[in-house]
């Protein structure tokens, strides 16, 4: 039962969840949903795939991707790291910036993107990292972007479609 502030006849029930990882799940289940619209690409994502980092710590993003490409097939890495927060001034912070790079490194990504839930006025932003000396050429141009999804239609519940702007454009940039 939760505790009463005031003093009243009637015990409630008192539900606390970490918003954190049901914004986590709910992100994966509906991007996992649109797998089969992305079938040309064979497009695979998977939830908290860990790799060691350093004596036993792991490192675990919420969300791999894997495709291929149409023109060329070679194949693409991307992370995508939900946040359940609103970043001051749309950006990302100093510390979710360099988890992204780690992840990165570790996971074989070019690109990683922070996924924020969509308020008013909120707008996606793209960067790359600086070289960095020691490591792989391949990784001079990886990049962290910013993304916010809209879960929500204007009833209040959760759109169907939610994503499929988000894969479409972030393969598609892979095409061109």
């Amino acid at each position: 039962y939760s505790p009463d502030l005031q003093s009243g006849s009637n015990h409630l029930i008192g539900l606390l969840f970490d918003m954190n990882v049901l914004y986590e799940k709910t992100i994966f289940r509906l991007l996992k949903k649109q797998e089969p619209k992305f079938e040309k690409n064979n497009l695979k994502l998977s939830a908290q795939a860990s790799k060691k980092f350093w004596n036993a710590n792991t490192v675990r993003p919420d969300i791999v991707g894997e495709y291929n490409t149409i023109k060329d097939l070679s194949k693409k890495i991307f992370i995508v790291d939900t946040k359940w927060k609103i970043p001051y001034d749309n950006a990302p912070s100093a510390v979710d910036l360099k988890q992204m790079f780690t992840y990165n490194i570790h996971f074989g990504a070019r690109k990683s993107i922070l996924m924020y839930p969509y308020i008013e006025g909120s707008r996606n932003l793209n960067g790359f990292f600086e070289k960095s000396v020691s490591i792989n050429p391949l990784y001079k141009k990886h990049s962290c972007s910013t993304y916010f999804i809209e879960i929500f239609d204007s009833m209040g519940n959760i759109r169907k479609d939610a994503g499929v702007d988000f894969l479409t454009s972030l393969i598609e940039t892979d095409e061109e």
